[in-house]
């Protein structure tokens, strides 16, 4: 079972996911599989373990990689404008363990609002209200 190759992924996912946190593919692959390029690119897909690995790495969940689009929840770059702003400008944002405090902060944050523990919570640009 572990060499089975699951079709229908949806290979730009990979890749939009691995750029939002930072890594360049050769970083990822040292990480995850040999393969990664070929599986961003379209020409394999990835087996059941390649999978697991790589979504762990990103901080997303396996069956991200099975949508036509990446969910809202875990598109960093569309909630927080900022995870993206500074690539360019700060250094220090460029270290792969920042983006994922970043990233995991987000997403306690919508677990939060989605809960209703708090009502206000403070974003980038103001205050972000819950629904």
């Amino acid at each position: 079972m572990a060499g089975h190759r699951i079709s229908r992924v949806n290979h730009h996912i990979f890749r939009q996911c691995r750029e939002q946190i930072g890594l360049s593919i050769e970083q990822a692959q040292k990480k995850t599989c040999k393969t990664l390029e070929e599986i961003e690119e379209g020409k394999t897909n990835p087996t059941f373990c390649q999978l697991e690995k790589i979504a762990h790495l990103y901080h997303v969940p396996p069956w991200v990689f099975l949508r036509n689009e990446l969910p809202e929840q875990y598109d960093y770059g569309r909630h927080m404008p900022s995870f993206r702003r500074f690539v360019a400008d700060s250094p220090i944002f460029s270290d792969y363990k920042i983006r994922v405090i970043t990233a995991n902060v987000e997403r306690f944050r919508e677990l939060i609002l989605k809960e209703g523990l708090i009502k206000d919570l403070p974003c980038g640009t103001g205050t972000c209200r819950q629904s």
